[in-house]
């Protein structure tokens, strides 16, 4: 009996010593996977950069507006005006000068029409004269057009070209111009001629031509006292009213 006893503590005692062992067992590997499944991930270097907006277009440059063209004859616009009115007031004495005529918008446009269209004599004159103080191409073009216009004014023609005299001729642009008051200095008309010996003044090439005219007793006396004013120093206001008025 006693023996029966022992022998079933014995067995009992192997089975709960062997139960321990299993649990402790299943815990340590339980624990190995739970390490093992649980790593966290390393950055990446190959990381997508963020996405960035695409830059905005450049503008597009912009287109210089075209220059307006110069109404031709009929009525006068109306923006030439206070531009007619200016010069209807002048007098040689009283010229307008550049701080004046630049009150206008574009002074030359009104300039150019005045000179070419304007039924007061006295209005083309001092227009034309006045396009004298703006050397462009396109205010030397009616110059040198209503200087060759045989149906203006005798007067009209001379204040051309004492227009373009307030240019420097003797640069190569102006050549067209040069050679006009040079070929007007010879007209028969003395009213033409004393208008282009005026323009000669500061013309170095000229001063053989203004010397010898100042001296001829069969030069025009017109003519001659136009040589002896292009000789002498200069002058603010040309002799806009010239001989023959």
């Amino acid at each position: 009996m006693n023996r029966y006893v022992l022998l079933i503590l014995l067995v009992g005692s192997l089975l709960l010593s062997a139960g321990c062992d299993a649990t402790e067992s299943g815990n340590t590997e339980g624990s190995a996977t739970t390490a093992t499944a649980a790593p966290t991930a390393a950055p990446s270097d190959s990381a997508a950069p963020a996405p960035t907006s695409s830059p905005a277009p450049a503008p597009e440059p912009k287109k210089p507006e075209p220059a307006l063209e110069d109404p031709t004859g009929g009525t006068m616009p109306m923006e030439f005006k206070g531009l007619q009115e200016l010069l209807a007031k002048a007098s040689p004495d009283r010229e307008p000068k550049n701080p004046q005529l630049n009150q206008f918008s574009n002074p030359s446009r009104g300039l150019r029409w005045l000179a070419r269209y304007d039924d007061n004599v006295q209005v083309r004159r001092f227009a034309l004269h006045a396009l004298g103080l703006y050397p462009t191409k396109e205010n030397a073009g009616v110059l040198l057009a209503v200087a060759n216009d045989k149906k203006s004014p005798s007067a009209v023609r001379a204040s051309a070209l004492r227009g373009m005299g307030r240019y420097d001729l003797e640069q190569a642009p102006m050549a067209a111009l040069k050679e006009k008051v040079i070929e007007a200095a010879k007209s028969k008309d003395v009213v033409i001629a004393a208008g282009a010996v005026d323009a000669m003044h500061g013309m170095v090439t000229a001063l053989s031509i203004l010397e010898d005219m100042s001296k001829d007793p069969k030069v025009a006396p017109e003519v001659k006292a136009a040589a002896k004013r292009a000789l002498g120093p200069q002058l603010d206001n040309d002799d806009l009213s010239g001989p023959g008025d």
